[in-house]
């Protein structure tokens, strides 16, 4: 019985450091993801002097980007000029990182032969 409520105890304290754990790996694969568009995005504008727009859960092949599993997040590009991708957690795997949406916002702003600071 002893063992039973110690196995009880260490159970409570460890499950939502783990859930938490989770929370974080997700975020910072999601910032990964956001980094390869970034860059994919970049070269794009390099070559055609423009940025792509793309839908969420869409898969953007003019730079090389297809979504990852969507269960966790989706991704789009929209507003190229202010705002360049924004994510959204969809909560379908009941974790504990849901209703955040995140966005990568172009400082600068677009100028002709000016560096984009993202």
């Amino acid at each position: 019985m002893i063992v039973v409520v110690i196995i009880g105890i260490l159970a409570s304290i460890a499950i939502p450091k783990f859930s938490n754990l989770i929370g974080k790996t997700k975020t910072t694969e999601a910032k990964s993801i956001l980094g390869q568009i970034i860059q994919g995005e970049k070269t794009y504008f390099f070559t055609g002097n423009a940025y792509i727009n793309f839908a969420a859960g869409a898969d953007c092949p003019q730079i090389g980007f297809s979504q990852p599993d969507q269960s966790r997040f989706t991704y789009s590009f929209t507003d190229s000029i202010a705002t360049a991708v924004e994510l959204v957690d969809v909560n379908t795997d009941g974790d504990t990182v849901d209703g955040i949406t995140l966005s990568i916002t172009n400082a600068q702003g677009i100028v002709a032969g000016s560096n984009l600071t993202w």
